[in-house]
């Protein structure tokens, strides 16, 4: 894909006067290079040369559309929980909704971007702060599907509150997706064993 960013544009981006649009299709398109290789080579790899060069583009234009490697994970993280809270959300419109946010949160297919992810936070605490803010936000809704699911169930569990189901289900699969990547003893199974016992436990139909 060519970038078509004049020289005018890139030499305004380094004097601070102009930046990129945000809907931008190279602006996308280095966003999508950008997650590319943190999911093949980890995000210690992903530098403004490394991503001009998988781009094939300047490293310019990297500044010119993210004034820091720090924005640029920051809006790969953004787009990242975007596309994950729409999940949450189709997960509440399902005939079981807990076992579905269940299974949204443990899809292995997500362990990788979800390790890399964490790893960064570890070491970036701007981008440690955004996360931790989305964190709060989506469990906070996912307690709010358990409530209205039990709810509307009539179903009550003794000693657990909605929190407290979200943060140890959320936990757990995170446990699951940070393992997913090694053969651990029990892992399938233990993984199997919590999802049948939430169809069983939770998500029984509501009485006629």
């Amino acid at each position: 894909m060519a970038a078509v960013v004049s020289e005018a544009d890139l030499k305004a981006s380094a004097a601070g006067r102009r930046m990129g649009a945000k809907s931008s299709e190279t602006r996308s398109f280095l966003l999508d290079s950008a997650e590319t290789i943190m999911r093949e080579e980890g995000y210690a790899a992903v530098t403004s040369r490394q991503l001009a060069k998988a781009a094939q583009m300047s490293p310019q234009i990297v500044y010119y559309y993210f004034r820091t490697m720090d924005d640029l994970f920051e809006a790969l993280f953004l787009r990242f929980a975007e596309v994950l809270h729409a999940a949450l959300e189709e997960a509440a419109q399902h005939d079981e909704p807990i076992l579905a946010m269940w299974k949204l949160s443990s899809d292995p297919s997500r362990a990788t971007i979800v390790t890399e992810f964490l790893a960064l936070a570890n070491h970036r605490k701007g981008i440690a702060a955004v996360i931790a803010q989305f964190g709060v936000r989506y469990q906070a809704r996912q307690a709010e599907i358990i409530a209205e699911t039990l709810d509307r169930r009539g179903i009550k569990l003794a000693g657990w509150t909605p929190q407290r189901l979200a943060t140890v289900l959320e936990n757990l699969a995170r446990s699951f997706l940070l393992g997913a990547n090694f053969d651990m003893p029990g892992h399938h199974d233990t993984h199997a064993f919590v999802t049948e016992w939430l169809a069983q436990t939770l998500s029984g139909k509501p009485d006629a």
